[in-house]
């Protein structure tokens, strides 16, 4: 049995990145990855911005969606609209080359379910990914998806190096 199709999709902070003197501050910077196993490689790199304050009235909107005490189709928009709120800053022209990854999965593994592994900081695990909204669908229903966090080193707990020839 063959391992599922996985693409990564890593978020790396870019530090000291300054803001545009045009525009002003942009927010955090990020460089957004994407790499394939289908092909082995890289696809593609970009870089990306988080909006904080974007990013905390999505939340805002999220935490109102579900104090409601019934959900509706207008709910269903909403929950939509969030989902594209998170995910226009971060993809902004990724979403084509998600498509294109998830076409040549279909291709070389016909009935796969492609994997999105998502590799992020750890300041960025709070927000709901799998919300993201591409093209009228959420991310979490194109992909099956899991969240691997970046955490500074010397948070980790390290492993005691092995001697050969010694048993414990």
């Amino acid at each position: 049995m063959a391992p599922a199709p996985t693409l990564t999709l890593s978020l790396e902070q870019r530090n000291g990145a300054a803001a545009d003197p045009a525009t002003g501050p942009t927010g955090e910077r990020y460089l957004l990855r994407l790499e394939s196993t289908i092909k082995g490689a890289v696809v593609t790199e970009q870089d990306s911005r988080v909006q904080p304050e974007v990013m905390q009235r999505a939340l805002n909107e999220l935490n109102a969606l579900l104090q409601r005490d019934a959900m509706t189709t207008a709910s269903l928009t909403d929950l939509r609209a969030i989902g594209g709120l998170l995910g226009e800053d971060i993809f902004q022209a990724l979403g084509r080359t998600l498509d294109d990854e998830q076409a040549a999965v279909r291709e070389e593994m016909p009935g796969a379910t492609p994997h999105l592994q998502l590799q992020i900081p750890l300041d960025l695990m709070g927000y709901p990914w799998e919300l993201l909204h591409h093209r009228g669908v959420w991310l979490g229903e194109q992909f099956a998806m899991g969240r691997q966090v970046f955490m500074p080193t010397g948070l980790a707990r390290r492993v005691p190096a092995r001697r050969q020839g010694c048993v414990h």
